[in-house]
């Protein structure tokens, strides 16, 4: 499947975020990938109070990070994310990407799921949020 819309996010350093070494520090970069994450979602105007009124969740299954170069001084960062793929049951795959002063440094590869919080078990997600991610998947009769 192609890729779908690509969202940029600005984030600027906290200073906190470096460690002693004067390294941004990884546990860092998560909080940036969501930050990029919501921006996504928000530009995609999925609304996750329906999904909440019916009990299900939008959740992690699975994070991987690339620390590609470090980040040693304080700026701001570009997140870079969109969504990769439907697997055609529960998973969305996501991917990310930081980059600093133009040059790749961490990417993130995600599948996410819908979970049925009532029966605890993942769920297809809605239709309507398959159409609006990934316009091109068959549509189910």
């Amino acid at each position: 499947m192609a890729d779908i819309k690509e969202v940029i996010t600005r984030v600027s350093i906290d200073r906190k975020d470096f460690d002693e070494n004067g390294h941004l520090n990884n546990e860092a970069y998560p909080r940036y990938f969501e930050e990029g994450r919501l921006a996504l979602v928000k530009e995609f105007r999925i609304d996750t109070d329906p999904l909440k009124a019916i009990n299900v969740s939008f959740l992690v299954r699975r994070a991987a990070y690339d620390y590609i170069k470090s980040i040693e001084s304080e700026g701001e960062v570009e997140i870079h994310s969109r969504f990769l793929e439907y697997g055609g049951r529960a998973r969305i795959q996501m991917h990310q990407e930081i980059f600093f002063n133009g040059q790749l440094t961490t990417a993130a590869d995600l599948d996410y799921f819908f979970f049925d919080l009532v029966r605890k078990k993942p769920i297809r997600p809605p239709g309507d949020i398959i159409e609006m991610l990934f316009p091109e998947y068959p549509k189910s009769s």
